[in-house]
């Protein structure tokens, strides 16, 4: 799960000759971090040498060595580097590459140029002369410590985001019935069309009986009942009419909310396992640190120098710690779960969906007009309007005559009224605390940045002191982990802001996030 950076502590020269010689301490940094290592630096011909198994290892890359071929290979990136001893060429994915000077052995190490090794592997190289300082840029993006990408086998289902939204998308059993609606609801008008056929024929016999003066009273009473009764089903048929174009209507604004939802949940289960995975790396590195501080102690208090009490204090912490790494290993096994149901993938499966939550700001919003206009065109809004219009129209077609139903109806009017006007309210309320926190996590952004280069600075005068006697490996281990912590914070809260804007541009979902 981790990028494996072995670290290092490189020792310079100065070039008397061809041949290799020690000089001056020398840095080494690999993407801003000082490096610690118990090899060397030798220089030959100008041209600064490291141990080959050492750099190699120290940029993540796996080493073997041939002592019959009296070569190196050396595999990262699917890239595999061959340089053998006293050749000045090298082979990159079998590919001959002239070597600045041929590798050589010196006390038993190979050493090779170490430009070479940079641009073999596409790394950007800078010697800095003033300072005696390598660095190399691995153009490892956005972190340095954090890795995003789980452990991937043959049995982990990896999809690209777009092949993991279309399976939701087809998953959807709310799709599926929006869908199966459509039919039904061409049946139901065709029905309901055929019911007004049949209640005008009926009403057109009613007023013939009306009118017909050799009806006794009796029978034109019955005949005025019948006309009343048919009056009051043609409308409520009509009113269903209504209703059924309405839901037309709305089929595809329906189908589109859905699929949002459909979308915000992929969104939520992938960003929710990924922060599970970063806090699982970070809490594995915790509990290995913890292991060797509380050794470190149990030998201090074995000699008198460590309190019982910071000792009990400290294995507490670690337990916490260790449980704390279990309920989440579950809490990821469930997560997953969730998102293959979501995506119809075998329950014996693992996953993994490619997906990028890089802190993309939201471009800039005129906020009062988006309220605005929201408040007119949001589906939820206009959803709400078709239920006024409904009970306007409800209202228009009352056939009873009786002031109870009457009532009734203007009732449901206002009421319908009134949730359309608390609609448009909450939904105005949700944009602007939404707008609120999207620029909060934009702050958010910038500090926790810097808080990661605070603690690249940190851990680089950790190293440093280290160098120099003045701090413990512990120490050094320690403030690695700040670096981990602090690129963590940050992958968290790109991932907030990846569903608060993605919720923000489709409002009615704000409710949902």
């Amino acid at each position: 799960m981790k990028r494996k950076i072995a670290a290092l502590f490189l020792t310079g020269c100065i070039v008397l000759s061809g041949i290799p010689v020690m000089g001056a301490e020398v840095g080494f940094e690999i993407d801003g971090l000082a490096q610690i290592n118990a090899g060397a630096v030798i220089n030959r011909f100008g041209y600064n040498m490291l141990g080959m198994r050492e750099v190699f290892e120290m940029l993540g890359a796996e080493v073997r060595w041939d002592s019959m071929e009296r070569c190196a290979t050396a595999k990262k990136d699917g890239k595999t580097i061959v340089l053998y001893v006293d050749k000045n060429e090298g082979y990159v994915n079998g590919k001959s590459i002239p070597l600045p000077t041929e590798c050589v052995i010196s006390e038993g190490h190979i050493y090779v140029p170490v430009r070479f090794v940079s641009d073999a592997l596409g790394y950007k190289i800078d010697w800095d002369q003033y300072k005696h300082k390598v660095s190399i840029n691995t153009n490892a993006g956005k972190y340095i410590l954090l890795d995003t990408t789980p452990d991937i086998d043959e049995n982990t289902v990896v999809l690209t985001y777009d092949e993991a939204l279309k399976m939701a998308v087809d998953k959807s059993s709310n799709l599926k019935n929006i869908e199966d609606s459509v039919d039904y609801l061409e049946e139901m008008r065709d029905d309901l069309g055929d019911m007004i056929w049949s209640l005008d024929q009926q009403q057109s016999q009613y007023n013939s009986n009306l009118f017909d003066l050799s009806q006794q009273t009796d029978e034109i009473l019955a005949a005025q009942l019948a006309l009343q009764t048919n009056i009051e089903s043609t409308i409520e048929v009509a009113r269903n009419i209504k209703n059924v174009e309405i839901q037309q209507d709305m089929i595809e604004v329906n189908e589109q909310m859905v699929k949002d939802g459909v979308e915000l949940a992929l969104k939520s289960y992938i960003n929710n396992i990924r922060s599970t995975v970063t806090q699982i790396d970070l809490l594995e590195a915790s509990v290995e640190l913890g292991k060797e501080n509380i050794a470190n102690m149990e030998l201090k208090n074995s000699l008198g120098y460590e309190s019982d009490y910071n000792l009990q204090t400290a294995k507490t912490t670690q337990l916490n710690n260790e449980n704390s790494l279990e309920m989440l290993k579950l809490s990821l096994d469930s997560q997953k779960q969730a998102l293959k149901t979501l995506l119809g993938v075998d329950a014996s499966k693992d996953i993994y969906v490619e997906y990028d939550v890089s802190f993309n700001a939201l471009e800039d919003v005129d906020l009062e007009h988006y309220v605005i206009r929201q408040r007119e065109t949001d589906p939820s809004i206009i959803t709400l309007k078709n239920n006024v219009t409904l009970a306007e129209y409800k209202e228009r077609t009352n056939a009873a005559y009786d002031s109870e139903s009457e009532i009734g109806v203007r009732n449901e009017l206002n009421t319908a009224k009134r949730n359309l006007e608390d609609g448009k309210d909450n939904l105005e309320k949700n944009i602007r605390a939404a707008y609120n926190n999207i620029k909060t996590l934009e702050e958010n952004n910038k500090s926790l940045l810097r808080s990661v280069e605070q603690a690249k600075t940190d851990y680089n005068s950790v190293v440093a002191s280290y160098k120099s006697g003045m701090a413990t490996e512990y120490q050094v281990k320690q403030a690695k982990l700040g670096i981990l912590s602090a690129e963590k914070n940050v992958e968290d809260n790109a991932a907030n802001y990846d569903l608060l804007t993605y919720t923000f541009e489709k409002t009615y979902l704000l409710g949902n996030s």
